[in-house]
């Protein structure tokens, strides 16, 4: 079973993930312990069910972590020098939960939208070439924490990127999301890392 756990590009994961629970949350609040989930009591509680009941986690139950475009495009422009700690203290935060998981990478930036025709719930800050410097290193330096502790890393950053680094606009939703027509690259980049 496949979860996906994430803000809301954890919708990208549509017919991969058993089971998506979207949280708008960011790797700052998972790493202040702010994620509802039960993982100390060995389940998932899904806020969003209809039943409101909770998930037994189970030894073939891998969970997809897709956290850290909120971080990239609010906070950490300017902030670059917290980029190393956040993604140590992400992944040390993750493997306490002691459960079977994945680490996914940031998705490519995009332009900001223009006001007048869309207020986007988080703001932008700086500018696109500095949102991609700042999701790449912070891949970079995920992707060296998940290495450091063997965890999982799924990289879909440059599949999804136009040579500049941009999201391709033609597999996203306009605004910061890829398509889950668009998943086939990560359902295979799944598969080869659970074989």
């Amino acid at each position: 079973m496949i979860v996906a756990i994430g803000d809301s590009h954890a919708a990208t994961y549509e017919g991969i993930a058993d089971l998506i629970i979207p949280q708008q949350f960011t790797i700052y609040n998972v790493v202040k312990g702010e994620l509802d989930l039960t993982f100390a009591s060995h389940e998932i509680h899904n806020p969003y069910s209809d039943t409101g009941k909770t998930i037994p986690i189970t030894s073939d139950m891998t969970i997809i972590f897709i956290f850290g475009e909120i971080d990239c495009r609010m906070y950490l422009v300017g902030r670059e020098h917290t980029i190393l700690k956040l993604c140590q203290d992400y992944i040390s935060k993750l493997n306490s939960y002691r459960v079977n998981y994945i680490v996914a990478s940031i998705t490519p930036p995009t332009d900001a939208p223009v006001p007048e025709v869309y207020q986007p719930i988080a703001w932008y800050t700086g500018t696109l070439d500095q949102r991609i410097w700042v999701t790449k290193f912070m891949n970079l330096e995920l992707k060296r924490a998940c290495v450091e502790s063997k965890t999982k890393f799924l990289d879909i950053y440059d599949h999804y990127a136009l040579a500049n680094g941009k999201l391709n606009p033609e597999i996203s939703d306009g605004w910061t999301h890829i398509l889950p027509a668009h998943n086939d690259y990560i359902k295979k980049c799944i598969g080869d890392i659970l074989k």
